[in-house]
Parts: structure tokens; C-alpha cells; sequence
């Protein structure tokens, strides 16, 4: 068998657990500061908070029928036992400690749950929130998936974040003192953004030492502020192959230890207004691994990190 070409999240978790896990998505009921007033109302330019709604989810569903139900959906499909709970509504921190206790217990209480994956944004990791946080994973492993999108201050104003990149860093130094691990999330192909942005974006990451980072595919997604400017004035958008080249040259500036945790993202098809081609994410990834192949490349090469099997070439 070929060794890979980037380091995957499901054989880090095999090696963690000895077993495969997946990730079962929940909705804890948060919010954002981007849509209850503090920041803005509409969210994030790319942003429809339906295309973060896991399979079968009715709104308002409690969490231990959440859980149970994707866990029984996850083991039906794919025969594992393990899961990690993953909150991933807006912002899962945006809370009281009280609340976020109360949360996140619900979920690590089922004993099949052998991690927690929290998403939220860097101004939303106070010190309540981060300590909530360090109890947990006292008891079970933790990590912590933060929404950059792009290093890039002038395009993260254009989407809307309300944040800059140093409010990125800071939150990374302030997981690091807890040793929280962070996966970062980061979108290839934004509107106006060049693959040399992108790659300096993955140098920070790495440069921050951080334990992960998680693809995403731009796309228009119905019901997202872009969505209405794209039926305006269509937005340049990456064909496939443009992804899949810009997808291993951010690789190529990545640590090789670093987990990759996907190379690509998808909404629900019917939310989904173009390009069409990301809503196949395995033909994507499929994709990704060709192209390494073919270029005869790896995740970390361009920091000297040897390439599969310790080769330097």
C-alpha cells in the first residue's frame, strides 16, 4: 500500500482509539455575535445557518435524541462504536460557563463518546469559556475547531467576521497555555483571494503549532448574504481542478505532523447554488490524492519534512 500523502483525521484517530471513529454533528442552540446584535444581524457573508443542520435534525430537538440518533445513523453505515460529539451551530462557546457545561456534559455523558469538537470563533473563547473547557479534558480528549477562513485582514472585513487575524493568534496563545489543541478552518477559493494568500495562511498555521486544519471549498450557499450578490454579479469561483491544485499547494506549506482533517466542504445539495461540483466531496478528495500522487508531492514539502516512507523526493 502507497504510505499517504498528508496526514488524514481518520488515521489519527484510529492510532488514538485503536478503532475507527467518526463524528456525530450536533446543535447545542447557540448563537453568534454576528447575528443576536452584538456584531451584526446577518452572519457571516457565506454563512446559512440551515447548511450546518445535521441529516434528520428537526428544529428545537433535544440533545440526547440528537445524539442517540446520529450515533445509531453513524454505526448503521459505517459499523463503528466510537464517535466524537461535535457542536458546530455558529458559535459554540458563545455562552455562560453554566450553559456550556450543561452542554457539552450532555453529550460526554454517553460513554460511546470518546471526544468532544467544539466550533467557534476566535472572540468567543473568554476565560469561563476556556476553563469550562480545560475541566473537560481532564476527563476526555478535547479539541477545538476555530474559524480563521483566510490570514487576511482586508478580506475578512469583506466577509463580514468582525475579527482580524490577530484575534486568531490570540486565541491560539490562549488554547496553548491549556494545551487545548486547535484545528483551524480555513476556505480555498474566496472570492478576490490568490493560492499565495492561502499558502501564507498555512504557513501561520503552522508557524502557531498548531494541531490541525480543516478545508473548505467555497461555495454559495442559499439563504447566505453572498448568495444574493452572486445572483447580482456572479462571483468568481474555482473550477474543481483549480481547487485540487490549490488544495496540495496549501499542503506543501503545512508540518507534516499537522491533522488534516478534510480538503474539502459541501452543503446539502439543495442548498447549494454553485459551484455544483462541491457537493461530492469524495470525488474531491479522491481528487486531492491523485493530484499528490501525480505531482509527486506531499503535505510539509516546502518546510523539508520528508515525503512518504522518509523520502526527500
Amino acid at each position: 500500500m502507497t504510505p499517504p500523502r498528508f496526514r488524514r483525521l481518520s488515521a489519527w484517530l484510529r492510532e488514538r482509539y485503536g478503532t475507527r471513529v467518526f463524528k456525530v454533528s450536533l446543535r447545542g442552540g447557540f448563537t453568534c455575535p454576528n447575528r443576536d446584535g452584538r456584531l451584526g444581524r446577518n452572519g457571516c457573508a457565506f454563512c446559512a445557518g440551515d447548511a450546518l443542520e445535521p441529516p434528520g435534525y428537526t428544529r428545537g430537538q433535544d440533545l440526547s435524541v440528537q445524539l442517540s440518533s446520529g450515533m445509531d445513523y453513524v454505526s448503521r453505515r459505517y459499523g463503528v462504536a466510537r464517535f466524537v460529539a461535535y457542536f458546530q451551530d455558529y458559535s459554540a462557546t458563545y455562552a455562560s460557563a453554566s450553559r456550556l457545561r450543561e452542554v457539552y456534559g450532555a453529550a460526554l455523558a454517553r460513554p460511546e463518546v470518546v471526544a468532544l469538537a467544539v466550533g467557534t470563533r476566535p472572540d468567543c473563547l473568554d476565560g469561563e469559556a476556556l476553563a469550562v473547557l480545560d475541566e473537560l479534558r481532564r476527563e476526555r480528549d478535547v479539541w477545538l475547531e476555530l474559524g480563521l477562513q483566510i490570514a487576511d485582514d482586508a478580506v475578512l472585513e469583506a466577509l463580514g467576521r468582525g475579527h482580524g487575524v490577530r484575534a486568531f493568534i490570540e486565541a491560539c496563545e490562549a488554547t496553548r497555555k491549556i494545551g487545548l489543541p486547535v484545528c483551524a478552518h480555513v476556505i480555498i477559493g474566496l472570492p478576490g483571494v490568490t493560492s499565495a494568500k492561502e499558502r501564507e495562511t498555512a504557513s501561520l498555521l503552522g508557524d502557531l503549532g498548531l494541531w490541525g486544519v480543516k478545508l473548505h471549498a467555497f461555495h454559495v450557499v442559499e439563504g447566505s448574504p453572498l448568495a444574493r450578490q452572486h445572483r447580482r454579479a456572479p462571483l468568481g469561483l474555482l473550477s474543481m481542478k483549480e481547487h485540487v491544485e490549490r488544495v496540495v499547494a496549501f499542503l506543501e506549506e503545512l508540518p507534516a505532523q499537522m491533522v488534516v482533517h478534510r480538503v474539502t466542504g459541501e452543503a446539502p445539495p439543495r442548498l447549494t447554488l454553485a459551484p455544483t461540483w462541491t457537493v461530492n466531496k469524495l470525488v474531491v478528495f479522491d481528487a486531492v490524492v491523485a493530484e499528490l500522487e501525480r505531482a509527486g508531492t506531499w503535505q510539509g514539502r516546502l518546510r523539508g519534512c520528508p515525503g512518504p516512507g522518509g523520502s526527500s523526493g
